[in-house]
């Protein structure tokens, strides 16, 4: 601690695990307690830090060399708004504990908290703590009644966990942004609802009229057009969650294509353990299926960048020999 006021001027934002990886890194490099501005961060480059009790701390939360003093951070007299006051029950690793002490005595401490219970006294931290030893990690008792839980104004707010959305964020904390399928299942028409490959590609049974299929935790369901309605045709189970279909690269290669040529639209998908395969129509539900190349995910299909290509198109002659409805020709821009 030194006491003396020094003017704070705007720190970068920083994250709990770059507060924590900067105070390990001096704790590495064995730096010595010291009330002289002489240290250059090992993780940022910037000198020169005193490596007191203050100085690490500033350091470690990115506030401008040589660093705050105790009386500067929340709870000091001479509080700059570098950091801020926050009850224990908020406490988590990175933020501080301070004991603003008094300039005219010359007394005050603070360290980096890590874990523990606050209240029992008993935490683990970071610190700067005495001349003649080293920057350490330990646990160690205090007193309650004398320090303060603050926290960093600079510090990035703590993610809260949530489903996985293509907006440019972590929604889910796991380190990275819009990752696997998100964008492409939200984004591409293809994916928002499982359709037929073409409008004239779903004629399951021959007759010339477009039929729906759409699958659910159970299966793929499929209902023949009427004309004026839609009758059940058949359940595929084998597409169902429990056969891994729940899996965004399974289900978005589920497609309907004339393989047999037998003018009924039939049913392909890419089966994670199975690879590549076609389910025939018979007019009246599914044949079993015909195996086509191997594409599983133990072979790396499972990867987007490959699955997303393992779909079956309708021959093109097929297409030409009779009209296509307009929903085909809106879907051929959108594709």
């Amino acid at each position: 601690m030194f006491p003396l006021l020094l003017l704070v001027f705007p720190a970068l934002a920083v994250t709990r695990e770059e507060v924590l990886d900067r105070a390990q890194a001096w704790v590495d490099a064995g730096v010595p307690y010291s009330y002289d501005a002489w240290y250059t961060d090992p993780t940022t480059g910037t000198c020169c830090y005193r490596t007191d009790c203050s100085g690490f701390v500033s350091a470690v939360w990115g506030i401008d060399p040589p660093g705050n003093t105790t009386y500067s951070f929340a709870g000091g007299p001479w509080d700059d708004g570098s950091s801020y006051e926050i009850d224990d029950s908020e406490l988590l690793p990175g933020d501080a504990l301070n004991y603003p002490g008094d300039p005219s005595d010359g007394t005050g401490h603070i360290m980096l908290y890590v874990d523990g219970d606050f209240a029992s006294g008993w935490v683990e931290v970071y610190e700067e703590y005495t001349p003649g030893a080293d920057a350490t990690l330990r646990w160690r008792s205090i007193d309650p009644s004398l320090y303060l839980p603050i926290r960093s104004t600079f510090i990035e707010a703590d993610c809260v966990a949530s489903t996985e959305d293509c907006d440019g964020a972590d929604n889910d904390c796991d380190g990275e942004i819009d990752e696997d399928w998100v964008c492409e299942i939200e984004t591409d028409p293809l994916y928002t609802a499982w359709r037929g490959d073409q409008g004239d590609s779903s004629d399951l049974d021959g007759d010339g009229r477009a039929d729906a299929c759409a699958r659910s935790s159970t299966g793929l369901v499929c209902a023949l057009s009427t004309g004026s309605g839609f009758t059940t045709l058949a359940t595929l189970p084998d597409l169902s969650n429990d056969a891994g279909f729940d899996d965004p690269a399974a289900w978005t290669t589920i497609r309907t294509a004339d393989v047999t040529g037998d003018g009924r639209a039939d049913v392909c998908a890419r089966d994670p353990t199975r690879g590549f395969l076609c389910w025939p129509s018979n007019g009246g539900g599914f044949d079993d299926p015909v195996a086509g190349p191997a594409l599983t995910d133990a072979l790396g299909w499972a990867d987007p960048s490959n699955s997303q290509h393992s779909r079956p198109s309708l021959d093109r002659t097929q297409r030409s020999a009779r009209p296509s409805p307009s929903r085909s020709a809106m879907r051929r821009e959108l594709t």
